[in-house]
């Protein structure tokens, strides 16, 4: 990995690890889905809710089996930067695991049913990782690949995909949460 992307690795450590605990466990991955879940006005048990939840859960058991060395159900920083590398960058996993997410996530944050994110459904979004507001309005810019004012599932996996994995620092996935 290249700093770039180790630095984008930490960031997404330090946003996942919601109790600040200097490790991510499980309780912490169903923390941040609640948190987008509750911004957004569903409940855990409602059919939106329990697709993020369901999601972010594959994403941990995909985390925990690829990365947790000592096998204690936690990820240290170094578990998860090392297992990022192997599994997402230079690995075959994205996709499987990442693509239900993206689906889940447009699905509860498209608040007017269009099947896209619009700007301020995207900020509300974000808000759940901490982006500043700045920040936001320059990711959206950037990710809006087709300029019709609006995210589809796509062009998010796109963002997530290049924010996870990509080493060219030229890359507007890169702002995906923020500058990095």
């Amino acid at each position: 990995m290249n700093d770039l992307q180790m630095r984008k690795i930490d960031r997404a450590f330090e946003q996942m690890d919601t109790d600040g605990s200097g490790f991510l466990d499980r309780d912490d991955v169903q923390a941040l889905a609640a948190r987008l879940i509750v911004g957004f006005g569903e409940t855990p048990s409602s059919v939106k809710g329990r697709a993020v939840l369901d999601s972010f859960g594959g994403i941990w058991n995909t985390l925990v089996d690829a990365m947790d060395v000592n096998k204690d159900g936690m990820l240290s920083p170094a578990e998860f930067r090392d297992g990022m590398a192997g599994s997402f960058i230079d690995g075959p996993q994205y996709d499987a695991v990442f693509r239900p997410a993206a689906e889940a996530v447009v699905s509860l944050c498209d608040t007017d049913g269009d099947g896209v994110l619009r700007r301020d459904e995207f900020a509300m979004f974000q808000a759940a990782f901490g982006t500043s507001t700045e920040d936001v309005d320059v990711a959206f810019a950037a990710l809006d690949t087709d300029h019709n004012d609006a995210l589809d599932v796509d062009e998010l996996l796109v963002a997530m995909r290049q924010y996870y994995t990509a080493a060219d620092p030229r890359l507007a996935g890169n702002l995906l949460y923020g500058q990095v």
